[in-house]
């Protein structure tokens, strides 16, 4: 009797049959699952992170982001990536080929890394073949932190929450020998939002602001609250948030927006799912509820992008983030 393959074999099948040839040819070496084998245990190190702690030998070079997060960590600790998977914005879905399109955070990309996938589940075979000697992902799975770290030592971090960053920057850090700049990186964040609080205060000492998530696809709309990523960055701008419990992205109705909005007098929509900035917009505008809401009479909502404010995360997204806000609040009232 044939047995059926269960998932778990089909996927790493490919992988089995990658290390085996690349052990058998001398010009390649195994998947390095335990970075730098060379290095004595002196040098080596237990980082911890979401999925439990991870030993890290020597300092990585040859790193694998998964995601924008890890992304925007990575590079803001002065380190290119070696490879890069995302769901989308990217341009392109050759896995194994080098990117071109990073969207936000491309501009400070020059390594070309290679398309590993997609960040919640990359393509295995591309990574044994990239082999990398440390991979950053997002999340707290089990199987995805074995599965992964079957190719290369692994670390997991989230980012949703007000600066939980932070931690994970001084981490990924710890791991790469970088320490001193990641304190030099916080240092700046803490003076850019100072500076920029500064210049937003006669408005943000003034207005309350509601912050929604919202796609044609939803049942409602998000509410972020400070406990955010996004909200707590506008909290940090001096801006007081409407949300009607303290709970993180609350879904709440149409039919319910326009007695939380009462007491708002900004709205940032922003356009999650696989929808633009643009359909959101039209979409609200066309939408006689919305147009009565008291922000809206004046002309105070403001249409932003999900995947910069709360998918990116991070010290260039809070950059990014502020710039625009300024944009927004400042030089074009």
């Amino acid at each position: 009797m044939v047995q059926k393959i269960d998932r778990f074999t089909k996927l790493f099948l490919p992988v089995t049959l990658t290390i085996a040839l690349a052990t058998s040819c001398g010009s390649n070496s195994a998947p390095n699952a335990t970075n730098n084998l060379q290095s004595s245990e002196a040098e080596c190190q237990a980082i911890k992170h979401e999925a439990g702690q991870t030993k890290i030998c020597g300092h990585p070079t040859e790193i694998v982001a998964l995601g924008p997060y890890l992304l925007g960590i990575l590079l803001s600790l002065g380190v290119q990536p070696a490879g890069y998977a995302e769901t989308r914005y990217i341009g392109s879905n050759n896995f194994g080929e080098k990117l071109q399109q990073i969207k936000y955070l491309g501009k400070y990309v020059n390594s070309n890394p290679i398309n590993v996938g997609t960040r919640n589940e990359p393509s295995l075979e591309v990574l044994v073949k990239l082999n990398p000697d440390l991979i950053l992902g997002e999340g707290t799975s089990s199987q995805k932190f074995a599965n992964l770290s079957r190719i290369a030592p692994t670390l997991l971090f989230t980012g949703s929450e007000d600066e939980e960053w932070k931690s994970s920057l001084k981490k990924i850090a710890q791991a790469l020998g970088r320490e001193e700049k990641a304190q030099q990186v916080i240092k700046a964040h803490e003076q850019r939002v100072a500076e920029a609080r500064a210049d937003l205060a006669p408005v943000a000492s003034q207005k309350k602001v509601l912050l929604l998530d919202y796609n044609p696809s939803m049942s409602g709309f998000g509410v972020d609250s400070g406990e955010s990523y996004a909200g707590g960055l506008l909290e940090d701008l001096g801006f007081p948030l409407v949300t009607p419990t303290d709970k993180q992205a609350e879904l709440i109705s149409l039919e319910a927006l326009p007695q939380l909005a009462e007491d708002a007098d900004i709205i940032f929509v922003m356009a999650s799912g696989n929808s633009s900035v643009a359909q959101v917009r039209k979409k609200w505008e066309e939408n006689s509820l919305l147009r009565k809401l008291p922000a809206s009479q004046a002309q105070q909502v403001y249409f932003v992008d999900y995947q910069l404010w709360s998918r990116t995360y991070g010290p260039i997204a809070a950059k990014l983030m502020i710039d625009q806000i300024r944009e927004l609040l400042l030089e074009s009232n």
